[in-house]
């Protein structure tokens, strides 16, 4: 699923965000004009670099980083039941949303209605 998403969702806009407290909602739309919803799961930590209408050019999933150990560490979690999710932006390479979450998910943003 993550190779996917990368494919996917490169040349991205960020439409919308929606966070709960564990779990968030992140619109998407492609180079294609077609919407997506990714549903982050589980989530430990965000952070966040004004993302909302920025283009990203992909996403990046990691399990053994710094974030992973010190989210988990915080929450008194098992970080091998964990990932990282970078999304970098598109002009400049740099990350501009992270989550530490247990689950992320894609689906087409039609099929959610």
């Amino acid at each position: 699923m993550m190779n996917q998403f990368n494919s996917d969702f490169s040349d991205a806009v960020i439409l919308k965000l929606v966070v709960e407290t564990d779990r968030a909602e992140i619109q998407l739309k492609d180079w294609q004009e077609h919407e997506h919803v990714v549903l982050v799961e589980d989530v430990l930590m965000l952070e966040e670099h004004e993302s909302v209408g920025e283009d990203i050019s992909h996403m990046r999933m990691s399990q053994n980083d710094e974030l992973v150990r010190v989210a988990c560490a915080r929450a008194q979690k098992t970080p091998a039941a964990y990932h990282s999710f970078t999304f970098f932006g598109a002009w400049s390479e740099q990350p501009i949303l992270t989550f530490v979450a247990g689950r992320l998910s894609v689906t087409d943003a039609e099929s959610k209605c």
